[in-house]
């Protein structure tokens, strides 16, 4: 199987990044036509950076005012093997056009997030061990994606083991290449050119499950949900191995408020990659807008246990989830954590309400009723769409 923690991968992330993952479980809104990627359900840093020079400006945004805070953006950075595979133990520079560095240290899956950094012009280094490559970047408010391969050193890597599925191994040279260049286009934001290009790997091989998961991704992203259901679904026909396309069918099921398909692919997706940490926060999304309350703060927990703790959407629904239990105290330091991870998002503004509506509830009903402390008839992941 491939488990390839390529730019699909991180890909994924901007997909919930770009349809507001906070409006997934809050807020209707963000599923209009208008709704765009500068929405505040961005991603926390999955990395903690170190400042190796005091000229640096800071990540986190805190010293920006007004206008400013408009003029960041955040970057993913995949750095793979030369068999496409995730390298655990690479290591990330990030240095801007005053020579100044920031690190990221390494990553247990090759995937790095960075939050808050200022628009401008970089140059991104992967290393690991005596290999490095890199490469410039134009940083742009919202979503920026790089992906880095590091070159064989000719000694064995951590991936030697790892294990391509036959229909990967069928995808003719050429649509590959094509699909190369579409990747390459996404992480630029070219989405025309990157339709274009997985076009024409499509049509060269129309069973190509990579290229069919990043077009849905894309039409995900672009408000296409039913063609997006389509071409995620053709993946997974394509190749049942492919663990990634059915965490993004089930994604996008779930945003059709098809939330009993999603657990089923999702479930099935899980057993596949049990590595990848969406597929349990996407099963989470499904299972509280279900209102299976438990089964999400579990699957919240699993995508935390697996390596994304600081997401703060999880956070999020982990305490409507505490809410839906009747536990306000384990809800309390859940949305508190989100708060902290995301002071200046509109859900932050909902929850610190809703935080003080538990502190002075109004009525004996308020404080009995979590759906009451969100203001609605309902708890609010129901009212997604």
């Amino acid at each position: 199987m491939d488990v390839c923690a390529t730019f699909v991968r991180i890909l994924i992330l901007s997909a919930t990044t770009l349809a507001c993952a906070e409006a997934q479980v809050h807020n209707p809104a963000c599923h209009s036509p208008a709704h765009t990627r500068s929405c505040p359900g961005r991603l926390p840093s999955k990395n903690s950076p170190t400042v190796n020079n005091s000229g640096w400006f800071p990540v986190d945004g805190n010293h920006m005012e007004g206008p400013e805070l408009l003029m960041k953006g955040w970057i993913s950075v995949t750095v793979r093997s030369t068999q496409r595979q995730g390298v655990p133990d690479a290591t990330i520079l990030l240095r801007n056009a005053y020579g100044n560095v920031l690190t990221v240290p390494e990553s247990p899956d090759g995937s790095f997030e960075l939050q808050g950094v200022p628009t401008g012009e970089y140059e991104v280094v992967a290393q690991s061990g005596v290999a490095e490559t890199r490469t410039n970047i134009s940083v742009t408010a919202g979503a920026n994606f790089v992906t880095l391969t590091l070159p064989s050193t000719g000694t064995p890597g951590v991936n030697a083991g790892s294990m391509v599925s036959a229909a990967q191994l069928a995808v003719p040279k050429k649509a590959r290449h094509e699909y190369e260049k579409a990747e390459n286009a996404a992480q630029k934001s070219k989405w025309a050119e990157a339709n274009q290009r997985l076009q024409r790997a499509l049509v060269i091989w129309p069973k190509f499950a990579e290229a069919l998961v990043l077009r849905a991704i894309i039409e995900r992203n672009q408000h296409s949900s039913e063609q997006a259901i389509t071409d995620a679904e053709k993946a997974v026909e394509s190749d049942p191995s492919y663990g990634k396309a059915y965490v993004v069918l089930g994604a996008v099921y779930t945003d059709a408020n098809r939330w009993d398909d999603a657990v089923r692919v999702l479930d099935h997706g899980m057993s596949i990659a049990p590595d990848d940490w969406q597929g349990y926060y996407e099963m989470s999304r499904a299972l509280l807008l279900k209102k299976e309350f438990a089964g999400a703060l579990q699957q919240a927990q699993k995508a935390s246990d697996v390596g994304h703790s600081n997401f703060a959407m999880l956070h999020l629904i982990k305490g409507y989830a505490y809410l839906g239990l009747s536990n306000q105290s384990a809800a309390r330091t859940e949305l508190e954590t989100y708060v902290k991870l995301e002071p200046k998002s509109d859900a932050a503004l909902r929850v610190r309400t809703m935080l003080e509506r538990m502190s002075h509830p109004a009525t004996d009903d308020a404080n009995k009723s979590p759906a009451s402390l969100a203001g609605k008839t309902s708890l609010p992941a129901a009212d997604t769409h």
